[in-house]
């Protein structure tokens, strides 16, 4: 066929309007190099990060002070000590996440929220577990949740808490105190 014997002495095949097609080698362009407004682009993308960067690891984004919320059973310095949060730590680079997992951690706390405030803060929300019944064993008291869960000790000659509010949002009744009368051993 003709097409088989363009393909073996090499010749272009030809089309049907009798033109042959010419194989042609592609065309590479030159560069047009380094003009004006590249440079002039290049050198705003390098300010740009070289700003970001001096803004991110600046002492201006520095944790100054950490407010606790919510927090009646939790001492405040307690959460401040666990969050471990240095004052002037770069409040732009630091993960939240470990902060709350380790307030969340603290046997009181059911849930807790971090988040950063500028300048120079971070609020921690604490919503804490409610005691249900003060356990009383010798001289040692202990507050149990509703999980059955001991989430504070308390000392001896402390007045039980107040219980969950009502539904109505009334103040709750004082906690229950249960004493364990048996013998140790």
């Amino acid at each position: 066929t003709p097409g088989d014997r363009a393909a073996m002495t090499g010749r272009p095949r030809a089309r049907r309007d009798g033109h042959a097609r010419r194989r042609t080698r592609p065309l590479w362009r030159r560069s047009a190099g380094l003009t004006p407004s590249r440079a002039g682009g290049l050198l705003l993308m390098l300010a740009a990060g070289l700003a970001i960067y001096g803004l991110a690891s600046s002492p201006v984004f520095g944790l100054e002070r950490l407010r606790v919320e919510g927090a009646v059973l939790t001492d405040a310095a307690t959460v401040r000590n666990v969050a471990g949060v240095a004052p002037g730590t770069n409040l732009m680079t630091l993960e939240t996440s470990a902060v709350t997992t380790a307030v969340e951690g603290l046997p009181t706390v059911r849930h807790a929220e971090v988040s950063v405030g500028l300048p120079g803060t971070i609020d921690v929300r604490v919503e804490e577990r409610s005691p249900i019944l003060v356990w009383t064993v010798g001289d040692r008291r202990f507050l149990v949740d509703v999980e059955g869960l001991i989430i504070d000790e308390q000392p001896s000659g402390t007045p039980a808490p107040d219980g969950p509010a009502g539904a109505d949002g009334s103040p709750g009744a004082s906690t229950p105190v249960i004493v364990d009368a048996r013998p140790a051993g």
